[in-house]
């Protein structure tokens, strides 16, 4: 099959939709049904979550600053800390620890991760880990720090975050989070859609 007609809504009168193949077969199969757009919408966007990595994937960066926090996985690929000292920055900390290989994230995307953040003093307040599962959210819908630090990471690398106040929560107080804080992440980036 190189081509699948796709209902679009309702309404009898409108065009349907369409997904083709210039050349070859579509990489997938219908059986049952004649699918609608929002169906296929909805399969496609399902797919790429279940497709997400568990952990980063990738090479270890070499030649990572001696002077930024150490990072440390278990056999699972939780994160651990050891600031080393470090006090912290006016600006955005965004630094590979491994590199993955996949697709470069945009800052309009939404982004699959796995993630622990803590407080310079070494207090974890936030893990994906911990709850046992990885989040989705769009970089619209994150702090600043996020947005502007994971756009043009790849996907399958294992960033390394160093938000200043002014691109996390400012002067105001999040739940474990006092205002003012400089967050620390350790942020695996497992799809981007």
């Amino acid at each position: 099959m190189t081509e699948l007609e796709l209902k679009y809504g309702c309404n009898p009168n409108q065009k349907p939709a369409r997904i083709f193949m210039e050349e070859g077969e579509l990489p997938l199969k219908v059986l049952n049904g004649k699918p609608g757009y929002i169906n296929f919408m909805d399969a496609l966007n399902s797919w790429q979550l279940v497709k997400a990595l568990k952990k980063a994937t990738g090479e270890k960066v070499a030649g990572v600053p001696a002077d930024l926090p150490k990072v440390t996985l278990a056999k699972d690929g939780k994160p651990s800390i050891d600031m080393n000292g470090y006090k912290g920055s006016d600006s955005l900390v965004s630094q590979d620890l491994i590199k993955g290989k996949g697709a470069v994230v945009k800052d309009t995307q939404s982004v699959v991760a796995h993630y622990t953040g803590w407080l310079l003093d070494g207090t974890q307040f936030d893990s994906s880990w911990d709850r046992g599962q990885s989040s989705a959210f769009s970089l619209d819908s994150v702090i600043k720090g996020w947005k502007q630090g994971l756009a043009g990471h790849t996907v399958g690398s294992q960033v390394l975050l160093v938000v200043p106040p002014s691109l996390g929560y400012g002067n105001k107080d999040q739940e474990k989070i006092p205002a003012n804080s400089t967050l620390v992440f350790v942020v695996d980036i497992l799809a981007a859609y």
